[in-house]
């Protein structure tokens, strides 16, 4: 299995009001590994579900993008603005 037939899996089932068929497609790509995108998963389905708190949880798996840019602007790379 890989995340994307899992998530239209989840979206179908989102769709047909199939919200438990839901969180076993999107739990299922958690547990293989799908990361940011199967945690985002994951909370979108329980915010259908109403679970708030449960979906928050989920989202606090996903890790910020770090942008390239902020770690030259910060003044951390020894140079010194004049």
């Amino acid at each position: 299995w890989e995340f994307e037939p899992l998530r239209e899996l989840a979206q179908r089932a989102l769709t047909r009001g199939d919200r438990e068929g839901a969180l076993q497609y999107a739990k299922h790509a958690v547990r293989l590994g799908g990361r940011g995108e199967a945690w985002t998963l994951l909370a979108e389905v329980h915010e259908k579900r109403g679970e708030s708190e449960l979906a928050d949880e989920a989202r606090s798996h996903v890790r910020p993008t770090r942008r390239p840019e902020a770690s030259a602007s910060d003044g951390k790379d020894g140079s010194s603005p004049d």
